[in-house]
């Protein structure tokens, strides 16, 4: 079974649009046994959420519907199960969930050259706190460091 992962920041636009679009041109071509066609998230602010109206709407007036998709994020599950597959010498990059040192070691630990922490740090009671912990951490032995 073929995967593809469709990915933006919130989950409620471009990257439903693309599995909903994706999902009924594989269906129409009698591929979509073949291939699992999925979409998430870079951030949790709108998990459980329908796709924005205005996606909707215009999904709507070219024959798609994706009324019944729900905003879900990425998560380091996903991560290890995708970064195995991606080219080598691209950049693979971590991008939810990261929210202590232990979340950035097990992207470290599945392959993550580098992680987007935003959301962690602007939610913290200690954003500086939480700073040196992520930094403190990025020294650790399982973290690899460009040369």
């Amino acid at each position: 079974m073929n995967r593809l992962l469709f990915v933006c920041m919130g989950n409620i636009c471009r990257s439903p649009t693309a599995e909903g679009v994706m999902r009924q041109r594989l269906q129409e071509h009698g591929l979509d046994r073949r291939v699992e066609v999925d979409s998430a998230g870079l951030e949790s602010y709108h998990v459980g959420d329908a796709p924005d109206r205005r996606a909707q709407a215009a999904a709507r007036r070219r024959g798609y519907d994706l009324s019944g998709l729900r905003a879900r994020q990425v998560d380091a599950g996903v991560f290890s199960r995708v970064a195995p597959r991606v080219p080598v010498g691209s950049v693979r990059v971590g991008g939810s969930g990261v929210r202590n040192a232990q979340d950035l070691l097990a992207y470290a630990a599945n392959g993550a050259d580098a992680v987007l922490v935003g959301e962690a740090l602007v939610t913290q009671d200690d954003p500086a706190a939480a700073v040196q912990e992520l930094v403190s951490a990025g020294e650790h032995p399982a973290v690899r460091h460009a040369d």
